[in-house]
């Protein structure tokens, strides 16, 4: 059963690897843009009930496979029409910013350093404003569905730990850290896979919360039926973890390295972006790695 899993969760990377998104959290970082938090804590949990709903109609009791595939649908689903991803971008209401690549912090990303973000006309994820947090819309990708991904594996029995480097191992091999993808490896992804986790594990309460948070279960099964009873609140698991510029990616190859650097240390001089990595951004930095204590290591860059 565990090697079946494996092989379906790398075919599902390896799928999705071509169509990852990459965050530039540095070009437009002084762009005031309005905060969406609210608009968006209200869609998640409205394509929740959707989900919840469609379970009930299948009418299989607590079965909570069935309830899961059934969130999954609107939730993790990119290519789903009624999905709160997809909803993100197609709705005016929500400030986001679209970053051509030629703009962009990675504009002279050649195929050298990834055959994804090196294309010309690549795609660059939009950026967004959540309670104060520039976030890309990736982040919330992230956290939907690889954090799902992750989540299956806790629920299948693995140690947490061992989710964690399998994280890590998606991150690297399978998604941005690869040349096919951008040589880029994001504590910024990382950081939302594993609030993707509790997220998941929050919706029923399955197992303790790896950073001791005590909450009543999102939905609950009562008179043979599933509900929402209580909101989720998706700020108790977004945080400034999630911001590149803050939380800074690393990068897989020599090549990249040194064009990433060059590009900031140029963008720093023009006065486009200030309050770059740990150094800069210490007491923020230093406030992340005591909310995640041992886990800091595994999504938070202190170097």
């Amino acid at each position: 059963m565990k090697e079946k899993f494996i092989k379906i969760l790398l075919f599902i990377c390896l799928s999705i690897s071509l169509l990852a998104d990459e965050t530039d959290n540095y070009t437009f970082s002084k762009t005031k843009i309005a905060d969406s938090s609210q608009l968006i804590n209200e869609k998640f949990n409205e394509y929740l009930q959707k989900g919840i709903d469609d379970a009930n109609l299948l009418n299989r009791g607590n079965n909570k496979k069935v309830l899961y595939k059934s969130l999954k649908k609107y939730i993790t689903d990119k290519a789903s029409k009624d999905s709160i991803i997809t909803d993100l971008y197609k709705d005016k209401n929500i400030d986001m910013i679209n970053i051509n690549k030629s703009d962009s912090i990675y504009k002279n990303w050649t195929l050298k350093e990834g055959l994804s973000l090196g294309r010309k006309n690549t795609f660059i994820g939009s950026v967004i404003n959540f309670s104060d947090v520039q976030i890309g819309v990736d982040k919330l990708e992230h956290m939907f569905r690889t954090g799902g991904i992750l989540f299956n594996a806790l629920d299948r029995g693995w140690e947490f730990n061992h989710v964690l480097k399998l994280s890590y191992f998606m991150e690297r091999w399978l998604l941005g850290g690869n040349r096919i993808g951008a040589s880029i490896i994001s504590y910024g992804d990382l950081a939302a896979n594993f609030n993707g986790i509790r997220l998941w594990n929050d919706l029923l309460g399955n197992y303790p919360d790896p950073l001791g948070r005590e909450i009543k279960p999102y939905i609950v099964f009562k008179d043979n039926l599933w509900y929402l009873e209580n909101q989720v609140d998706l700020r108790n698991y977004i945080d400034e973890s999630f911001n590149e510029r803050i939380n800074n990616s690393i990068f897989s190859h020599k090549s990249s390295i040194k064009k990433f650097k060059k590009n900031v240390n140029k963008a720093k001089e023009e006065g486009i972006v200030e309050n770059v990595g740990y150094s800069e951004n210490k007491e923020i930095m230093d406030n992340l790695i005591l909310k995640y204590g041992e886990y800091s290591k595994n999504i938070i860059n202190s170097n």
